[in-house]
């Protein structure tokens, strides 16, 4: 925290959620950083009859009629990458996409930059899509958000939407 790498701390804690579905990691990633960062899903959460809250939840980002996947399908498939990027800025947030080498262009070191430059900006977020296998945990593809990065160690707070598997 005195270094200044953990900005994203705090505006994330205050939105935690576990993720409503066991595929829905992407969209409760998506939760907590759209709160955070107060966008407007411009329609309300839960009761439309009431006052109601223009709050964010998992199944608000697949609206019907839209290009974008639908709850059933990501409730059967998750999500890819390319859709989590196409879902977060279809919502109003403004995404850069960065990959580690090789998988794409940039280098481990540009990967590392990405991290240590949103951890240092309160309203900026990276959200890690990771593989669990490669940790030695049950699953595959998951995405959580970024709590902070710590250079010096190359340590990397995730938060992980999954509370439910790894407390």
């Amino acid at each position: 925290m005195m270094s200044g790498e953990m900005e994203p701390f705090f505006p994330l804690a205050e939105q935690f959620v576990t993720q409503e579905e066991p595929t829905y990691c992407a969209l409760g990633s998506l939760t907590m950083v759209m709160n955070a960062l107060g966008v407007d899903p411009q329609r309300r959460w839960k009761d439309a009859t009431g006052p109601g809250w223009r709050w964010w939840a998992d199944e608000m980002f697949a609206p019907s009629g839209s290009c974008l996947p639908s709850l059933e399908s990501v409730r059967r498939d998750g999500v890819s990458l390319d859709s989590f990027t196409q879902i977060a800025a279809a919502s109003g947030a403004s995404v850069a996409l960065h990959r580690p080498a090789p998988v794409g262009v940039g280098t481990e070191d540009s990967f590392r930059d990405s991290l240590a430059a949103a951890a240092a900006t309160p309203d900026s977020f990276a959200v890690v899509n990771f593989c669990r296998a490669t940790l030695g945990q049950t699953g595959s593809g998951h995405f959580s958000p970024v709590g902070g990065y710590h250079r010096g160690s190359d340590s990397v707070l995730v938060l992980d939407v999954a509370r439910f598997k790894y407390p």
